[in-house]
C-alpha cells in the first residue's frame, strides 16, 4: 500500500514544482504526475490543448462499468511574490507541524491524495467495484480554457463519472476547542429561465387587457415573494448532530 509518509513526500515533491498560472505553466508538473503514475503501472493520457498546458488523465477499471468515481484536481497555482513569504514558496518546508508552499491548500494537497489513492489501489492489487478515474487539470486559475473546459468539450468520455471528489470543504473550523475539517457534499446551483409571453400588440396610448409587460411584472413579483428562508438538508442535519453528540448539555441541545 502507499503509506502516509510516502504520500507526504509526494505532496512535497508537487509543491516544489513551479506551476504558476500565469507563469511557469503546467507542463513540468503534468510530466511529473504522468511519470509517477506510469512507474506504478497506471497508464496515463496527456492532452496538451496549447503549448505547455498539459492535462493528465488516468483510470483504474472496476468490476462494474456502469458507474465511476472521478478523483479530480487542478495543477496550476496563482502567482506569488517571494518577498512576501517567510518560507520559500517552492520550498515545501515543514514548520510547526505545517507544510508551507504555494498551492499547499489550493490544491496540491488534494492532488497528492488522489495520486496516492490510485497508487495504493494498484499496489494492493485491488480491483474496485466501480471504475476510479483521475484527472489533473491545467488552467483552473485563469478560466479553465486549457483544462477542464477543454476536456469537457473535446474528451468528455475521459471524465464522465457518477461521483466526483474535488477541492473545497477541507478548510478547518474551530468549535469549542476542537479543530474540525469539513466535507462539502454539494455546491450552490443556478437555473436559467426563458419565459415567452404572447399578447396583443399596441401603442402605449391605448391600453390592452392582456398587456405582456404587466404579466411579466406579476411573474417577477411571484418569484421575489417566495419563501427564501434557509432549509436544512440531510447533510447539514447530520453535521449538526455529529457536533452535538460530542458536546455537553446545554450546548448539545442548542445545536440539535
Amino acid at each position: 500500500m502507499f503509506d502516509q509518509d510516502s504520500a507526504l513526500l509526494l505532496f512535497r515533491d508537487l509543491l516544489r514544482i513551479d506551476s504558476r498560472n500565469p507563469g511557469a505553466g503546467e507542463g513540468p508538473i503534468a510530466e511529473f504526475i504522468a511519470a509517477t503514475l506510469e512507474r506504478e503501472g497506471i497508464a496515463c493520457t496527456v492532452l496538451e490543448p496549447a503549448p505547455g498546458r498539459k492535462n493528465v488523465l488516468a483510470s483504474l477499471p472496476g468490476r462494474e462499468q456502469d458507474k465511476a468515481l472521478l478523483l479530480t484536481a487542478h495543477t496550476d497555482t496563482v502567482p506569488f511574490d517571494e518577498k512576501q513569504w517567510t518560507c520559500p514558496p517552492l520550498g515545501a518546508e515543514e514548520k510547526d507541524g505545517f507544510i508551507y508552499g504555494r498551492g499547499a491548500i489550493d490544491m496540491k494537497h488534494h492532488l497528492a491524495y488522489c495520486m496516492a489513492s490510485l497508487i495504493a489501489l494498484r499496489r494492493a492489487g485491488i480491483v474496485p467495484r466501480y471504475t476510479v478515474k483521475f484527472s489533473a487539470f491545467a488552467d483552473e486559475e485563469q478560466g479553465c480554457g486549457c483544462g477542464s473546459a477543454y476536456i469537457v468539450e473535446h474528451h468528455p468520455e475521459l471524465i464522465r463519472a457518477t461521483w466526483a471528489l474535488n477541492e473545497v470543504g477541507g478548510f478547518p473550523i474551530y468549535f469549542n476547542g476542537r479543530k474540525i475539517f469539513l466535507l462539502a457534499t454539494e455546491e450552490k446551483g443556478f437555473a436559467w429561465l426563458r419565459i415567452t409571453l404572447r399578447g396583443t400588440p399596441g401603442h402605449g396610448s391605448i391600453p390592452v387587457k392582456d398587456n405582456v409587460l404587466l404579466r411579466i411584472g406579476d411573474i417577477t413579483r411571484a418569484i421575489t415573494t417566495q419563501d427564501h428562508r434557509p432549509r436544512f438538508c440531510s447533510a447539514t442535519r447530520q453535521f449538526l448532530d455529529t457536533l452535538a453528540a460530542k458536546e455537553p448539555f446545554p450546548r448539545s441541545t442548542v445545536l440539535r
